[in-house]
C-alpha cells in the first residue's frame, strides 16, 4: 500500500471556509424538581466549623478517633459541648452525627 500524499498547506488555505454551524437552542426553563443546592441532605441547616492546628493535634485526634472508634466530627462535638458547659452555655453541638 502506498502512501498517501499529504494535501499542500496552499491547498488547505485556498479551500472554502465550511458554512457557519448555529448553535443548538437552549432551553432556559428550569424543571421544578431540579435540586437547587448540591449540599448533601446531612448538611442542610448546618454549618462548618474549623480551625488550624500543628500536625501533632491533628494527629493525636485522628489516633484518638481510631482507638475510640468515633469520627472527628463526633469528638469535636462532645469538645465543643465540654467548653459551652464550662462557660455556662446549653450544649448544643450533635454529637451523634457521623459516630
Amino acid at each position: 500500500m502506498a502512501p498517501r500524499k499529504r494535501p499542500s498547506l496552499d491547498d488547505q488555505l485556498n479551500q472554502k471556509p465550511a458554512p457557519p454551524v448555529e448553535p443548538a437552542k437552549v432551553s432556559t426553563s428550569v424543571s421544578v424538581d431540579t435540586p437547587t443546592s448540591t449540599k448533601a441532605k446531612a448538611r442542610v441547616g448546618k454549618k462548618a466549623v474549623a480551625g488550624f492546628f500543628d500536625v501533632t493535634t491533628a494527629r493525636q485526634l485522628k489516633v484518638l478517633g481510631a482507638q475510640q472508634d468515633r469520627t472527628t466530627q463526633s469528638m469535636l462535638g462532645e469538645a465543643l459541648n465540654m467548653l459551652f458547659e464550662r462557660y455556662g452555655l446549653p450544649p448544643s453541638a450533635d454529637e451523634s452525627s457521623n459516630s
